[in-house]
């Protein structure tokens, strides 16, 4: 069996390196899309886990899970309201970013950067689609005016 020359090498050597890249970039994207900017659950959900875990891991007493819920519970709900902070500064980081950009753009750009912030707006950003739940107490939460 004669042995490959130095080109066939390379030629493998180069194909190897673009195939995993081609599947590490795959794979990143792939999990960058279903981890990035995910909501945390819902306080109530959030701090039942918390509890149980709790339970379970330092064998708490009923006394001492009745001590410890409330404790959970503003926590969780602190988490939360953390949360739903950050995510409207950096909506507003991103407002105020696409303000500067858009002198810098063409009209059909411009047009386009609003049809990728609609759409964001809609479904997501970089929740693979998953629109996102109504902030609690905005108009989303009300139901709709009922005819008379």
């Amino acid at each position: 069996m004669k042995p490959f020359s130095r080109s066939a090498v390379i030629a493998y050597l180069v194909a190897t390196f673009l195939l995993g890249a081609v599947a590490g970039g795959a794979i990143g994207y792939r999990s960058g899309q279903s981890q990035f900017f995910r909501p945390p659950p819902p306080s109530g959900p959030m701090s039942q886990r918390i509890l149980q875990r709790l339970t379970t891991d330092l064998t708490l007493t009923e006394e001492q899970q009745r001590q410890i819920e409330p404790l959970v519970k503003e926590g969780a709900a602190e988490m939360e309201r953390l949360h739903r902070e950050t995510t409207q500064r950096i909506h507003e980081a991103i407002k105020v970013g696409h303000q500067k950009l858009i002198p810098l753009l063409t009209e059909a750009q411009r047009t386009k950067l609003a049809e990728l912030d609609a759409a964001r707006e809609k479904n997501g950003w970089g929740r693979g689609g998953v629109p996102r739940p109504p902030e609690p107490n905005s108009d989303k939460d009300k139901p709709a005016p009922r005819g008379p």
